[in-house]
């Protein structure tokens, strides 16, 4: 295993400027939605995701791998976001829906703030209409049966 890396003075940004060109690669779905939401977080909020979206908010001061001693984090985060669309394994996509509905079902005091696609803003002390809640939770039982027929084909 090769493990390199390298120091970029804030005037030598042309590395990354290349990196940052159009066509150079491309965004999936899900790493936009995450990064949309993540512009609504301020900057000095405790955020807690899951440990494959992490890396989009190392810049962040108070960022936390989920799950990870949830009920210390719990106490301490005002943001969660999560992503069903953020995984490739499907059985990891339906323990991300368990998720998001155990935080709706069971932690009230972290509220779906805002939606984007199968991605989640989760905001501490915010309290979603009836409606809404209900909306998600429709969105992730259609979700779940999409993904579990898709499970069976693969077993068939």
């Amino acid at each position: 295993t090769l493990i390199c890396s390298f120091i970029v003075s804030q005037n030598d940004r042309t590395v990354f400027e290349r990196l940052m060109e159009t066509g150079c690669y491309k965004v999936s779905g899900a790493l936009s939605d995450i990064r949309e939401l993540g512009k609504e977080i301020p900057r000095d909020a405790h955020l807690s995701t899951q440990t494959n979206i992490v890396p989009q908010f190392a810049a962040r001061d108070f960022i936390y791998g989920y799950p990870a001693n949830r009920y210390e984090q719990g106490r301490h985060m005002d943001y969660y976001i999560f992503s069903i669309d953020a995984e490739n394994n499907l059985q990891n996509k339906l323990v991300w829906i368990w998720e998001v509905e155990n935080f709706i079902l069971n932690r009230p005091e972290h509220g779906i703030y805002k939606q984007k696609n199968g991605t989640f803003l989760l905001k501490k002390g915010y309290t979603p209409t009836k409606a809404e809640a209900d909306a998600v939770l429709n969105y992730l039982w259609e979700q779940r049966a999409l993904i579990k027929d898709k499970i069976a084909e693969e077993v068939e």
